[in-house]
């Protein structure tokens, strides 16, 4: 594997495609013709920073799909079972090289998500100095929601970023971590892997934040595909007396999903309330940024693990004990 560890752990993976080019026109065709009928959902809105489609979960394990019954000159299908394969069977080689060369073990009911293709839009301009920290188009964040620790579900490990085009201008990642800022302008053909940031796995710096940031691109439009190794997680006790706190199912429902809507992966949970001159971790009139609270969000996040850890019974080898197990009592 050709790759540069830009930063620890942060890692860009250089010519792992061999033929970038056509896969870069086969998303092009995909984003222009999906109509959700085979491999790939309709491409539709991604909030404000432009649009995405998801592959069908698991299409191929799917009693209902026959791919038999598909018309022999259907360009579509064939051209989207080329990407899914291309994009899957690279990010998951390159996220196994990953975890084999940092010693990283495979949490229980681990595996690698299915990708997800999105584009930013053209935000025409970029400011003539060119400071990437000056055309933010995403925010600062990570990609475990640190909101959702104590909850049963799917929980974020290594993100991996394929990026399958660079013919624009602008476009870093921005890293931001142990104070240090790290910029890195993705070529096309080029896979990004760097931790997601759980405090239920920690494995030192996994459990500290990676705060990511992306700058805004101008004259050009921007392709790249999202993909995880992610891992299923049990009720906590947490999770039972938060429940049990709500009158009815609906407005239990009803706090989550206003966590969800809340921004709950991004920087402004892990400060806390925000202060008075704004919810950013970046000052635009000084041009510098807020360290202050960037250290009180990762010394916030620090202080989750050993609270995450034992709530999931998780034992010095980072591996899940069954709480029924736990709970047993020792034979006298």
């Amino acid at each position: 594997m050709n790759f540069e560890e830009v930063y620890p752990r942060i890692f860009v993976y250089k010519n792992v495609y061999d033929e970038i080019d056509k896969l870069f026109e086969c998303v092009k065709f995909i984003e222009s013709n999906s109509t959700g009928e085979y491999i790939f959902e309709k491409w539709k809105d991604w909030f404000v920073f432009g649009t995405y489609c998801s592959a069908i979960p698991n299409f191929d394990e799917d009693p209902n799909f026959d791919e038999d019954e598909i018309a022999d000159d259907s360009e579509l299908f064939e051209i989207e079972k080329y990407v899914y394969h291309t994009l899957n069977d690279v990010t998951k080689k390159v996220v196994g090289h990953y975890m084999d060369y940092n010693q990283i073990d495979w949490p229980d009911n681990s595996f690698v998500t299915s990708p997800n293709i999105a584009k930013y839009f053209d935000i025409k301009e970029l400011s003539s100095e060119h400071n990437p920290l000056d055309n933010l188009r995403m925010q600062f964040h990570t990609d475990y929601p640190i909101a959702e620790w104590f909850w049963p579900k799917r929980k974020f490990l290594i993100t991996a970023n394929t990026y399958i085009n660079d013919d624009y201008d602008g476009g870093e990642v921005i890293f931001l971590h142990n104070e240090n800022i790290i910029p890195v302008k993705p070529k096309a053909g080029e896979i990004i892997v760097f931790p997601s940031g759980s405090p239920l796995y920690p494995k030192a710096p996994e459990r500290e934040p990676y705060f990511h940031a992306v700058n805004g691109i101008s004259n050009g439009e921007k392709y790249f595909t999202r993909s995880y190794i992610q891992y299923e997680t049990t009720d906590t006790t947490v999770w039972d007396q938060k429940r049990s706190e709500f009158n009815s199912e609906e407005e239990w429902d009803l706090y989550i999903q206003t966590l969800v809507r809340g921004g709950h992966n991004t920087a402004s949970v892990y400060m806390g309330d925000p202060p008075e001159d704004g919810d950013v971790l970046y000052d635009l009139h000084k041009k510098m940024f807020v360290l202050d609270r960037y250290k009180e969000g990762e010394k916030f996040w620090i202080s989750m693990t050993p609270l995450a850890t034992e709530l999931y019974d998780i034992d010095d080898k980072h591996h899940y004990i069954p709480r029924s197990e736990h709970c047993v009592p020792e034979p006298e």
